[in-house]
């Protein structure tokens, strides 16, 4: 009984040692950028400014990555504001004299600071440092002109980080009303992949190498479809040109429009990029762009992910679209790319039954 006591008493103590962090403030998409007034026009602040608010201009009409909010500190109020906010930055330089400066240097090692005076750190990523599901960052230099240049040159890598700690609260966000379990069970079993399929997704197609399934709102319409082709031993042909003439010929069969000779195609006059990552350990090209309807006025955003199943030699397409033209489409292409990074391969797959329905086409109008 006293060992029991006196161990109850070391975990209370221990527990109650243990820093409360409550869950950080800020909205999607917002970046709080922690500066003294007077730098707000400075070279670091248009440094942050192109790129962590660049434009996504993959959209129909261009949307900043990031809205940028910068913010001074005058009181310890407005520290304790930015030390719970979501995504929050703090900038400034070794030799300024404003209190952002005079933080940064009380906040940092002896160590740290002395290897920003030699020029080896300039950016220090903390996670969930004050409050949960946060991103933070210092970002600190011994002058403007050597911050602002490391900011242009090698912050990328930060946005990057950013936006990975984005595309999951979006996968969060996005299943709290519910998942179609037994839906994507269906899909493992049968076809051997599976995705986090949103709860009012319907099925629309379900043929030989395809199927698709639409969320259909009279002002929101979105849809989205998975190819998929057998014994592809490798991939070496594999690149943005292939992918884009492969998606085209998909889009013409299956994503049809009302009009006999319309259907969904890419909108070549806008820019679509394709660019490499890894999906649960698979190789994947995510392409993002904007489709059009031929012979009608409809268009819209899309993403799509290539990705290849080596261990099963198999190669998919997977495609998220929407139609909305009352919305602005920056949050909607986020959580088709949250919703795409999902996507799951079976170990093993030894083939699939017959489909039970033969649709063709699926009609993307209203």
């Amino acid at each position: 009984m006293r060992y029991l006591a006196g161990l109850l008493i070391t975990l209370f103590i221990a527990t109650s040692c243990v820093e409360y962090k409550g869950p950080a403030k800020g909205t999607f998409f917002d970046v709080l950028v922690v500066m003294d007034s007077t730098k707000h026009d400075s070279q670091v602040a248009d440094s942050i400014r192109k790129v962590f608010g660049y434009d996504i201009v993959t959209l129909p009409s261009p949307e900043p990555a990031y809205d940028l909010q910068f913010y001074s500190l005058k009181t310890q109020d407005n520290l304790d504001f930015a030390r719970n906010f979501k995504n929050v930055i703090f900038a400034a330089t070794l030799d300024g004299e404003g209190n952002t400066s005079s933080y940064l240097r009380s906040a940092l090692s002896e160590e740290v600071l002395q290897s920003v005076k030699n020029g080896a750190v300039k950016g220090i990523p903390l996670r969930d440092r004050w409050a949960t599901n946060q991103w933070a960052l210092y970002l600190v230099g011994n002058n403007q002109e050597e911050l602002a240049e490391f900011i242009s040159e090698s912050a990328q890598q930060y946005v990057q980080t950013l936006t990975q700690r984005e595309l999951a609260r979006w996968d969060q966000e996005m299943y709290e009303r519910g998942r179609q379990v037994e839906v994507e069970d269906t899909l493992w079993n049968d076809y051997g992949f599976k995705f986090a399929i949103q709860h009012d997704y319907k099925k629309n197609i379900d043929t030989v190498g395809f199927v698709s399934f639409r969320r259909f709102l009279p002002d929101n319409d979105r849809w989205l479809w998975v190819w998929w082709q057998d014994d592809v031993e490798s991939v070496g042909f594999l690149d943005p040109e292939w992918v884009n003439q492969k998606r085209d010929s998909i889009l013409k069969v299956k994503i049809r429009g009302s009009r006999e000779d319309s259907y969904v195609t890419t909108e070549y006059r806008r820019n679509v990029i394709t660019e490499p990552l890894t999906i649960n350990g698979n190789y994947a090209l995510e392409t993002t762009g904007t489709w059009k309807m031929t012979n009608d006025l409809m268009g819209g955003p899309f993403v799509n992910f290539t990705i290849y199943d080596k261990d099963n030699q198999r190669l998919f397409m997977v495609e998220i679209s929407q139609f909305a033209p009352k919305y602005t489409k920056r949050r909607f292409v986020r959580q088709f790319q949250a919703m795409g990074r999902t996507f799951k391969t079976k170990e093993n797959f030894e083939g699939y039954p017959e489909p039970e329905s033969d649709s063709d086409e699926q009609n993307s109008e209203e």
